[in-house]
């Protein structure tokens, strides 16, 4: 998966030519589905948005989000960055369930919502995913699985960086602070996937099954805290160019 994320984001984006990386643009433009994006993960978490499915004993978190003014400004601005940073093709929803996993390798699947957005932001989402599964893990005792889940993200992380510097366009010396603006981004957008998941409309299995289904207090506030932490942060500024180095995050 790390290897397929960098030779897609940095094929469509980076190494695209210009006139390739156009006509793409012109297929995967900004859809409905993005907007439907836009809404359930960057706006109704932290409101009191009818399609939100909260139980009870959330009702304290979901006041703490909706009254957290910073993390609500920063969601905002990271729906600024989803909207107009245009840098690479992405999946637009890619989690643990888009992936098939067989004796011949990995499948992504639910392609519907791809389209030209911040490279940051399918990395940030299927980390965040792992992070809910090791979290829930953790949550039912079972920290030895928990630690196992963690290393996938590593391991997915690693192997991200890795081809991304093998497949790196000789001559142009901003590959560090290319790979520092990608995680930087994508930490907060698993934040907000991470809350998202937990307060909204889209749960993820590994919580609602563990057995204080169908939410179990215990994980979900490391999971809305994590969340918090990742995505309360000043988003770096939009380059001017998708194809641009990053500005240097502070």
């Amino acid at each position: 998966m790390g290897r397929y994320s960098a030779a897609v984001l940095l094929g469509t984006g980076h190494l695209a030519t210009g006139q390739r990386r156009t006509a793409m643009r012109r297929t995967f433009g900004y859809s409905d589905l993005c907007l439907l994006t836009e809404t359930l993960v960057f706006t109704a978490p932290f409101t009191a948005a009818e399609s939100n499915r909260v139980e009870d004993a959330l009702a304290p978190t979901v006041a703490a989000l909706a009254s957290d003014s910073a993390l609500r400004a920063a969601a905002a601005q990271l729906r600024y960055v989803f909207r107009t940073r245009n840098e690479a093709l992405i999946h637009g929803d890619l989690h643990s369930g888009s992936v098939l996993v067989g004796a011949d390798g990995a499948r992504i699947i639910d392609l519907e919502f791809a389209f030209f957005g911040p490279m940051g932001f399918d990395i940030g989402l299927l980390i965040g995913n792992l992070a809910l599964s090791s979290i829930a893990h953790a949550s039912n005792g079972n920290e030895r699985y928990a630690r196992v889940v963690a290393g996938y993200a590593a391991e997915f992380w690693n192997a991200f960086v890795d081809e991304s510097a093998r497949i790196w366009r000789p001559g142009e010396p901003w590959f560090h602070p290319f790979i520092a603006g990608v995680i930087a981004d994508a930490a907060r957008f698993a934040g907000l996937e991470m809350i998202r998941r937990t307060v909204g409309l889209a749960h993820v299995r590994d919580i609602d099954s563990l057995p204080e289904a169908p939410v179990s207090p215990r994980s979900c506030s490391p999971s809305t805290a994590v969340g918090r932490s990742c995505s309360g942060r000043r988003a770096r500024p939009s380059p001017s160019s998708g194809l641009g180095p990053p500005a240097t995050t502070t």
